[in-house]
């Protein structure tokens, strides 16, 4: 339930461009979508308070869970930083490959 959480906090954040890595770009640039992710955060781990754990079935996982966790939105980032560094898109700039000069009229 964690992993899935900081999974797609991360997957938001890497949304805000089809072109860019999220590296490339300020956290902060929309700040609807940061406190966004923090409610998310929040409700996600109000899930596992006294009480409510119990009502969800819940449990705090173990460390060995929780380093899997917290690799997620890792994952997530690195997954797609290498996506769009890779892409096509990038590789041939307006069609021509790279290091290719325009034909000479």
């Amino acid at each position: 339930f964690l992993a899935v959480i900081l999974g797609q906090s991360a997957n938001a954040f890497v949304c805000r461009s089809s072109t860019r890595p999220v590296v490339a770009m300020s956290l902060l640039g929309n700040r609807f979508l940061a406190w966004a992710v923090l409610a998310e955060l929040g409700i996600g781990l109000a899930c596992f308070l006294p009480g409510v754990d119990g009502a969800l079935d819940h449990a705090w996982p173990t460390w060995a869970g929780l380093a899997l966790a917290l690799c997620a939105p890792i994952a997530v980032v690195l997954a797609d930083t290498a996506a769009k560094t890779l892409s096509p898109s990038r590789l041939h700039h307006h069609g021509r490959a790279p290091g290719r000069s325009s034909p000479s009229r």
